[in-house]
């Protein structure tokens, strides 16, 4: 009678099988693990970039006499105003934003990237009206929607 300890090349083969299985698994969720980090990153900056918008013009309602406040100021109903993102990082309205998909610190493009306030009358004959922010961030690997 053979009594021999150990294990088969078929029980060894099923374990490496599985193993490999499992890891797939575990690549693919952290690879959208990543991607879902990446864009709240990138939605994150997208929301900062309108509160620094809405900081701005509310800083021009309140001191019209700052210099900025003669270009970027809130805008009349039916018209819109475009407030680069270089313009908030330069007021020091915020911070340059680094790019989530890039290792090295490379920032997202402040030139090209902006908010874009629209002022629309909320009611016929009101002297009220709403603003509508399009916030444009534009990236290594992304683009806003709202960017044109």
């Amino acid at each position: 009678m053979n009594n021999e300890k150990g294990f088969t090349m078929v029980e060894l083969l099923g374990v490496i099988a599985i193993l490999g299985i499992i890891l797939l698994i575990a690549i693919g969720s952290y690879s959208r693990y990543i991607e879902r980090t990446r864009q709240t990153a990138y939605e994150a900056g997208e929301r900062g970039m309108q509160g620094a918008t809405e900081t701005l013009l509310s800083d021009c309602l309140i001191d019209r006499t700052n210099p900025i406040c003669s270009t970027y100021s809130v805008p009349s109903a039916g018209n819109s105003l475009r407030v680069p993102l270089s313009v908030l990082i330069s007021e020091q309205y915020m911070d340059e934003i680094i790019d989530p998909a890039r290792q090295d610190a490379t920032k997202c493009d402040a030139n090209t990237s902006y908010v874009e306030v629209v002022a629309s009358s909320s009611t016929a004959g009101s002297s009220n009206f709403n603003l509508e922010y399009r916030v444009c961030l534009r990236c290594s690997q992304y683009q806003s929607a709202d960017c044109s």
